[in-house]
């Protein structure tokens, strides 16, 4: 009887945490998912992988493997907004099964649901999953690698003993990096990370687990180097634009100290067991999360609020917290593990934020008017530009979708080569100073209202003061309500303009 009614608690939970969370934040949709839709729509029409048509080549998403679903999608008639944010919601269910079968490298059966937990408690995983972006996907790539890497490694679910390495196990794991790589930049770090990490632990060790990372990575680079060598010859640079734009901006460590301030106890406990255990593979769990903490030290904080980019680490650390709380009960009676177990969810529920059904619904109204507001300005362009015309938006997503025809200019920089050029301190105010000499069609300015108090993107804040003496006008305005908070645009028109 005991045993059924803790079956029908664990599908009760499941159920709130991944059904009827993910429904009450179904309505909210990133505006910079669009970005990628907007690639994938000319992609499907046979116009290339462009921003614009005809135009220069520019890589302004990060996210490739979601722009080929989404222009597979499109090519078959689906609706792939509807498509890809039903993908993240099943990769939402799948998450806690990925994450407590890497646990289990750590933990028992019954702590090892703890960090499955952890994730879904906390209020950015379950908005980013559902929001269009590879968020929840990236996440169990990454996971489903780092498992078969240490099975690679010949690791075993805890308390079992090391076995021999494997390089099936080593192939299978090189798959799964090869997908991450396809769907976030930063993926082929994490795997020459973990090849590093697996050298070193391995030099005093037998040579067939320095030969299964050695195989696992040989087979990863064959895969993944044809697509590297691809995109280099197509968009001419290393990287994605937006590695260039937001990267490096002057935001220094202000997303690290947001991932910090959320892995709080957690995060204390990850640290005393990193420390202090005397278990090699704990640094499969640490290397990722320090890797991220440098490469985001000076990013853009721009659509990664409820650390978004520190997702894919962040269930890692919550293992290593739950490891470390495990050893602490380790010899104690069954009675008293329990309660610890049942301590380590009262931590989560109070420690990890979350939002309530009603909270969530609630999140999604802003969005939601943000939307409709640009559905305004899209049917506005629609009526009064000619095809190929230029227009020059920061809010580049939802509006350049719906506008394919039209020459889009990204004053934010993530489809606009030329402005990644620059260093980030001198990008907006040199392309206010140069676009005016093209003389675009229109400038529109996207301003947020917050308290009275009126907030342009830097571009758009040089813009406004250089329009009118450079021969444009105001033409029109939206906002999207009559509230303390709210957005606007302010469309200008140039007397005479592309």
């Amino acid at each position: 009887m005991r045993y059924f009614l803790s079956i029908v608690l664990l599908i009760c939970v499941f159920v709130y945490l991944v059904i009827l969370q993910p429904l009450q934040v179904w309505p909210f949709t990133i505006d910079d998912m669009y970005i990628s839709l907007r690639y994938a729509k000319h992609w499907a029409t046979g116009m290339g992988l462009v921003w614009n048509y005809p135009a220069y080549r520019v890589e302004g998403y990060s996210n490739f493997s979601f722009v080929a679903l989404a222009a597979l999608f499109l090519k078959f008639g689906f609706n792939p907004v509807g498509c890809l944010k039903a993908l993240g919601w099943l990769s939402l269910t799948i998450l806690p099964v990925a994450i407590y079968w890497l646990s289990r490298f750590w933990c028992d059966r019954l702590f090892a649901l703890l960090p499955a937990l952890g994730l879904l408690l906390y209020k950015g995983q379950i908005i980013w999953a559902i929001s269009g972006l590879e968020t929840a996907f990236y996440q169990i790539l990454v996971i489903a690698g780092l498992i078969y890497w240490l099975k690679a490694q010949g690791y075993n679910f805890y308390p079992l003993e090391r076995r021999c390495a494997s390089l099936q196990y080593a192939n299978i794991s090189a798959i799964w990096m090869t997908l991450a790589s396809l769907t976030r930049p930063e993926a082929p770090l994490l795997m020459l990370l973990f090849w590093g990490v697996a050298r070193l632990l391995t030099l005093f060790e037998d040579a067939s687990y320095k030969q299964a990372a050695n195989h696992s990575l040989g087979l990863f680079l064959l895969l993944y180097m044809p697509y590297f060598v691809w995109r280099y010859v197509y968009f001419g640079h290393l990287l994605p634009n937006p590695i260039y734009c937001k990267g490096l901006a002057d935001a220094f460590l202000l997303l690290d100290k947001h991932y910090i301030q959320l892995c709080s106890l957690f995060g204390v406990l990850a640290l005393a067991y990193g420390l202090l255990a005397n278990d090699k593979k704990k640094y499969y769990l640490i290397a990722p999360n320090l890797l991220y903490l440098i490469i985001l030290s000076n990013a853009d904080p721009v659509v990664a609020f409820y650390n978004r980019l520190f997702l894919p680490v962040f269930g890692l650390m919550l293992v290593l917290s739950v490891k470390s709380w495990q050893e602490i009960f380790q010899a104690t009676l069954y009675t008293k593990r329990l309660f610890a177990f049942g301590l380590f969810i009262l931590l989560e529920i109070s420690l990890i934020p979350s939002l309530s059904l009603a909270q969530l619904h609630k999140f999604t109204e802003q969005p939601i008017a943000g939307e409709l507001l640009r559905v305004r300005l899209a049917d506005w362009l629609k009526k009064n530009t000619t095809k190929h015309q230029q227009v020059v938006l920061g809010d580049s997503g939802l509006v350049p979708y719906l506008l394919p025809d039209l020459r889009f200019i990204d004053s934010y920089c993530l489809n606009n080569q030329a402005m990644a050029m620059y260093r980030y301190q001198h990008m907006f105010k040199n392309f206010c100073t140069h676009i005016l000499l093209d003389k675009p069609k229109f400038v529109i300015l996207t301003a947020s209202i917050t308290a009275g108090k009126v907030h342009f993107a830097p571009a758009d804040a040089c813009l406004k003061n250089k329009l009118t003496a450079h021969g444009y006008e105001l033409t029109q305005q939206f906002k999207s309500a009559d509230k303390p908070n709210y957005y606007r645009y302010e469309i200008y028109t140039a007397l005479n303009g592309n």
